[in-house]
């Protein structure tokens, strides 16, 4: 069946996003830029070109601790950034990053069980920083999607930490309802396949687009940036916009198949 080989573009990575997630059980490759590790005490000073200041992230830390008491400290504690960050980062911002990852990672089997209004907004907030970073900067696009090692990405997600928070927060909502709904669902079928496709095509994407999003197939000539922000993006709606069940299957199988589900 098609499905076992399916890699579909969506991060989240992630971001996370954004985001790599593979049909595959293969190793994922990080969702966030590669940090290593150095004393992170010499980048606690906020930039002045920074967006949205820190405390935007505040909201969602007291939601998180809540929910999973403990679970900030303890993936915090294992952090430390690296050197040096990229001009308006610091080093919350890329402790902010890793945090998301390192939960859905550990968490995204609860995303994949959750009731599909609150699956839907994770994709719809990635849809929103895929525009954002198409804006912006369309090389980025790639790494969000691909979940490249990318410092450029960190910059970015410092300047819209408003974005990145409701991203964190979607991700919490689905795995706070996941836990309590744990609802269970199909795989999807070759119909549920066929159906995103064809949406996929209404759309305005190519065989070559599409084979590149649902099979991972390469196309003969590179994607251009701005049209793999595009088709991203695109992707993104489609998911949303999909009729019951494929659209619910599809959802909970890219999310719990990041886990290794």
């Amino acid at each position: 069946m098609k499905y076992f080989r399916l890699l579909i573009l969506v991060l989240a990575a992630a971001v996370g996003g954004y985001v790599g997630w593979h049909y595959t059980v293969a190793p994922q490759t990080p969702l966030w830029p590669s940090l290593s590790p150095t004393d992170a005490s010499q980048h606690s000073t906020e930039p002045a070109s920074a967006g949205p200041g820190l405390e935007v992230y505040d909201t969602f830390y007291q939601k998180l601790d809540a929910a999973f008491p403990g679970e900030r400290e303890r993936i915090n504690a294992a952090f430390h950034p690296a050197t040096p960050l990229p001009e308006g980062a610091t080093d919350t911002d890329a402790a902010m990053l890793n945090l998301i990852q390192n939960l859905r990672a550990e968490r995204s089997i609860l995303e994949a069980k959750a009731q599909t209004d609150k699956m839907l907004a994770i994709f719809a907030v990635q849809g929103t920083i895929l525009g954002e970073l198409g804006k912006a900067d369309p090389r980025l696009c790639g790494d969000f999607l691909y979940g490249t090692t990318s410092p450029a990405f960190l910059a970015f997600a410092a300047h819209h930490r408003d974005l990145i928070t409701k991203m964190a927060q979607a991700n919490l909502d689905a795995m706070v309802d996941g836990k309590a709904s744990n609802v269970e669902r199909s795989r999807p079928t070759e119909q549920d396949i066929s159906v995103l496709e064809n949406s996929l095509t209404a759309r305005g994407l190519s065989k070559a687009e599409i084979d590149h999003l649902v099979d991972n197939t390469m196309p003969a000539e590179p994607i251009p940036d701005d049209r793999l922000c595009a088709i991203g993006k695109i992707h993104m709606d489609v998911l949303q916009q999909l009729s019951e069940p494929a659209r619910s299957n599809i959802l909970s199988a890219m999310i719990n198949l990041m886990s290794g589900g």
